[in-house]
């Protein structure tokens, strides 16, 4: 197995997929989500102070947040899936949708900087995930325009399938069903949602709905609102045709230069600048 993938110049990946070295890692965290698959051997891992042994056929995954070290693994061979946040956010949103604990999961690792869980699924020698896995590290070795947008339908099919059929096997801290309640109200409702309606529908005075949400999230209810329409805005900006005051309006802003102004705080360009920008790499890692 190769060490790691050809990427085309000038793509930006949202999926990339690697072998696992085999010296020891020390502690560390990520910015994006990392997937572990065994495929042969046992490595032993101390993920937020907990020892856990992986062996073949196993599947972890990691949140950005995770505190993670690796043991040597010498004699066994394994693959990385690194994937950014916003390849659920944007593309893969159906995952976020669902009510099992995979969906509960990723939203808390999304929003939630201090999420501690971690989920494991022990799938043996099951040969259609072991195939799958093997199938999108190949496609990185044909890497074109094309790659990321393939790699991307299969890691969601490999969830949705590893969700289905391996539910008595995943294990992880507890998932707060109220953290996945109030993101899934805010992803549902973010145009015209306040914090008056998200705690009458939690059935919350406002005061105490404001502590919680700062408890749960680190964050204030603004905070995490604008959060969620800002992902929905690279969103709108990078894949549709929509005008900015359209999208503006859409997100919720009654007055478009909030919006860019708000936008702007975010990155250093105009809304329509961003949208250029990653035009332009798009164009760049074209082939003849």
């Amino acid at each position: 197995m190769r060490d790691t993938y050809g990427a085309v110049p000038g793509t930006e990946y949202n999926i990339i997929l690697v072998k696992q070295p085999r010296m020891e890692i020390p502690e560390h965290t990520h910015s994006y989500f990392e997937l572990i698959y065994i495929l042969s051997g046992t490595s032993v891992q101390l993920i937020n102070r907990n020892r856990e042994t992986f062996s073949e056929g196993d599947f972890c995954i990691l949140p950005p947040s995770a505190r993670h070290l690796q043991n040597g693994f010498p004699d066994g061979q394994a693959v990385k899936i690194l994937v950014r946040p916003s390849a659920f956010t944007d593309t893969c949103t159906g995952l976020l949708k669902g009510q099992d604990m995979l969906s509960r999961f990723l939203l808390d690792s999304i929003y939630n900087e201090n999420c501690e869980q971690y989920l494991l699924f022990r799938t043996g020698q099951n040969s259609g995930i072991r195939g799958q896995v093997l199938d999108m590290f190949q496609e990185m070795f044909s890497a074109d325009v094309y790659t990321d947008r393939i790699v991307t339908g299969m890691l969601m099919t490999l969830l949705t399938k590893l969700s289905r059929n391996w539910p008595a096997a995943v294990e992880s801290a507890p998932v707060k069903n109220m953290d996945h309640e109030i993101l899934t109200f805010l992803q549902e409702n973010y145009s015209t949602i306040t914090l008056e309606e998200l705690a009458g529908h939690l059935h919350y005075t406002v005061p105490y709905c404001s502590r919680y949400i700062k408890k749960l999230f680190g964050c204030t209810f603004s905070q995490l609102l604008n959060q969620i329409r800002f992902q929905k805005a690279d969103l709108f900006l990078k894949n549709s045709s929509l005008t900015v005051n359209q999208i503006s309006k859409m997100l919720g802003y009654e007055n478009p230069e909030n919006f860019m102004r708000a936008f702007k705080k975010l990155h250093p360009m105009t809304p329509s600048q961003y949208r250029e920008l990653y035009r332009g790499k798009g164009r760049d890692g074209q082939q003849d």
